[in-house]
């Protein structure tokens, strides 16, 4: 069994790519897609290009023709955002719209485009707070108008969508790990250090209290990077009255990943499989008994696996370079 990699030198998937040396062979790129299993950086598209003399969309329509015409495992030029066109008819997605079609609803959540790890996230709560962002007369006092335009945000830079409640007093959301194979390498129900509505938004010019431009704005993350917790589904790990009490507000019994996520999640990756994105993390947020998928990680984080499985780094790699390697193997009849 061969894997041919374009990204090896260029990010996260260094040290996978160490893991999967021990069960496969793991080749750079040399002109031919003679593989079982290809991973493709986007990055990487005019690194490549020359090297080999080509044009870059020479290079990116032979690797189209191999993502269809090849049986093989792909992570292709093909970001997660682009990818919900495929799907959005078939599993539920939280709608991502460019600024200017925003209709005005409220509460919504504006993000900044490719940003990770809950950063680049605004709620608003009313119109008011929108203008402040992106109106250039949203402000009158003729010395703040004056530095209005250096701070508002492009918005073209930035998608908003309507904001989802979620059950109980925190913010949360599922995190599933998954492969183009459906199967769900691991889950966990994410949520804040805070209570909702109890912690503000303090690290941007918006958040100064005795200027024009503040929003008085709810941090709405959920994300560990950001102060949250996890909270390991489908596991035997013993948990806190605290996790036992947000699990119950999202109607889950046993600390099992409610079967409606699973079900998604499984669709979600072997869709998305079939346009590149093979290695995923998906983020899924409940409202009420419904569950909208809020994004795809091309590149998962896997602290995740720390709190599921009590793996570090090491076994965590280990354990996904096993389950890459299965998912690709011989299938039986």
């Amino acid at each position: 069994m061969k894997i041919i990699t374009t990204q090896r030198p260029f990010n996260r998937y260094r040290g996978l790519f160490s893991a999967l040396d021990q069960y496969v062979t793991v080749e750079d790129y040399n002109g031919s897609f003679d593989c079982d299993m290809l991973f493709h950086c986007p990055t990487t598209f005019r690194h490549l290009a020359g090297i080999m003399g080509k044009d870059i969309d020479e290079y990116r329509a032979k690797l189209e023709e191999q993502i269809h015409e090849v049986d093989c495992v792909k992570d292709a030029d093909i970001y997660p955002g682009d990818a919900y066109n495929s799907i959005r008819n078939i599993v539920p997605v939280v709608e991502q719209l460019p600024i200017l079609m925003w209709d005005g609803t409220y509460p919504a959540v504006i993000k900044k485009k490719h940003s990770s790890g809950g950063r680049g996230i605004i709620c608003i709560d009313n119109h008011d707070q929108f203008r402040k962002l992106f109106d250039p007369d949203a402000i009158a006092d003729s010395y703040f108008k004056d530095i209005l335009p250096t701070v508002q945000l492009d918005p073209m830079d930035y998608t908003i969508s309507r904001y989802r409640d979620c059950p109980g007093d925190r913010y949360t959301h599922y995190r599933t790990v998954t492969l183009g194979d459906g199967s769900i390498l691991g889950a966990a129900l994410l949520y804040s250090g805070h209570r909702k509505g109890q912690y503000k938004v303090s690290d941007e010019i918006w958040d100064m209290p005795n200027t024009p431009f503040y929003l008085n704005r709810r941090h709405i993350c959920s994300n560990y990077q950001q102060g949250g917790g996890i909270i390991p589904l489908d596991t035997r790990n013993v948990l806190s009255r605290f996790e036992q009490g947000i699990l119950h507000d999202h109607g889950i019994k046993g600390a099992r990943l409610p079967e409606r996520v699973r079900d998604l999640s499984t669709q979600t990756a072997q869709l998305l499989s079939v346009r590149g994105l093979y290695v995923l993390g998906q983020d899924w947020i409940q409202e009420g008994d419904t569950y909208t998928l809020l994004e795809v990680n091309r590149y998962p984080g896997f602290d995740m696996f720390g709190f599921t499985h009590h793996y570090d780094t090491e076994h965590t790699l280990d354990y996904m370079a096993k389950e890459i390697v299965r998912s690709i193997g011989p299938k039986p009849f």
